[in-house]
């Protein structure tokens, strides 16, 4: 979040809007006269372009990417690069463009749950390469992928900007697995195809097309352009966080409660079919998850989803003190249960289970210790013994266990 939060600065390119005091969730930044270069990859602002930096590979399976981060599942993508997702996600804000939507299903009042392709921005993916006699090629990307099989599939002529997504622990998806641009729906990577294209192994859709492709190893340039209006694409995505106390965070910046709904009039005016992700803190207490909906729903923001994270292994006291006070905190948690998202008890009985685990952890370095403090003890002796002068009395042992 803070490596595209940064190079969003760099650009003068906002991530997305946060507070109600300002006018409206941004546009578009105007084109500058910049180029950033990042590892693998090449930003050129006025001609709305992103250049990476590939190799091809030799896939071996049914297709799943386009691309993915060398050392990756390079056998299910045509292309690798030392390109990270997250640096991918910062360029494509940069040019304006704000993450869709990943295939998901959808709950209906009646009926079996209903697919939804992916949604957001879209672009154009080109090729580029030169063969052994430096005569340039250039090709869409689609060229280089078949269907698997004899049945009829969609072919892509563009890949959309659903953005992957931030994890727990505060790392980008696309970061942690490699998956950058893919062929099969997978909310972890950065592109994605705008239709259903099944990642079940006996399912997946494409395999590579050999015969367009160069040799492997061959260094290749993915050219990504955003296509007409994809910067006003009704599609865009952003998380709300909210921590035990109550905070709320926007897409990594603070925004207060009573903000929300302006906030989320704007957002829904600029993206009427914008989607927010609440990710609620295993402690957060249902009034506050409740009270964010509500506002958002009041401001126009319908379409949410409620992401509970589990709770985190509590710190165990140290002191007298530490302990009376966590016991207090225990007293108004059950007080307190309905209020909860979580049963107490089940937290409790989590704690109960990481002290039983602390407790063999210590019983078994116990021992350990005490053998390393006898060993270490001995090797001290025979040093300062070797180190004496003949005749010389030796010191009383320290002291020790």
């Amino acid at each position: 979040m803070k490596r595209i939060a940064w190079i969003c600065v760099l650009l003068a390119a906002p991530s997305s809007p946060v507070s109600a005091q300002q006018a409206a969730p941004p546009a578009a930044p105007a084109p500058a006269d910049k180029t950033l270069k990042l590892e693998g990859l090449r930003l050129d602002v006025k001609n709305r372009r992103i250049t990476i930096d590939a190799e091809v590979t030799a896939p071996t399976t049914a297709l799943e990417f386009l691309l993915v981060r060398s050392g990756g599942k390079e056998y299910e993508s045509v292309l690798r690069s030392r390109v990270k997702g997250s640096d991918l996600h910062a360029a494509l804000l940069a040019l304006g463009l704000m993450p869709g939507k990943p295939a998901r299903w959808i709950d209906q009042n009646q009926g079996d749950p209903r697919f939804a392709p992916p949604e957001g921005p879209a672009v154009s993916i080109a090729l580029r390469w030169k063969d052994k006699q430096d005569k340039v090629h250039e090709q869409p990307a689609s060229a280089w992928i078949a269907p698997a099989g004899r049945k009829k599939v969609n072919m892509p002529d563009r890949w959309v900007f659903i953005g992957s997504q931030f994890l727990p622990d505060g790392r980008y998806w696309a970061d942690v697995d490699g998956e950058i641009i893919s062929v099969s729906n997978f909310a972890s990577a950065v592109l994605d195809v705008p239709f259903e294209s099944s990642n079940k192994e006996a399912l997946m859709d494409f395999v590579s097309n050999a015969k367009a492709m160069p040799p492997a190893g061959t260094k290749v340039e993915m050219i990504i352009e955003p296509l007409a209006g994809a910067e006003n694409s009704p599609h865009a995505r952003v998380m709300i966080e909210i921590d035990p106390f109550g905070r709320l965070r926007l897409d990594g910046r603070p925004i207060l409660l009573s903000d929300l709904r302006e906030w989320a009039e704007q957002f829904i005016a600029k993206y009427p079919k914008g989607f927010v992700q609440i990710r609620a803190a295993g402690k957060a207490i249902v009034h506050d998850v409740e009270q964010v909906r509500m506002e958002l729903r009041l401001g126009g923001a319908w379409e949410t989803e409620i992401i509970r994270l589990p709770a985190e292994d509590a710190v165990l006291p140290r002191t007298p003190d530490q302990l009376q006070r966590q016991l207090k905190w225990w007293d108004n948690q059950f007080a307190n249960a309905q209020d909860l998202i979580r049963d107490p008890a089940e937290d409790a009985q989590a704690v109960l289970q990481q002290i039983q685990r602390d407790l063999q952890v210590l019983q078994a370095t116990q021992g350990l210790w005490e053998q390393y403090a006898k060993n270490l003890r001995q090797k001290m002796e025979t040093y300062k013994a070797s180190t004496q002068p003949a005749g010389t009395k030796t010191q009383d042992k320290p002291s020790g266990p």
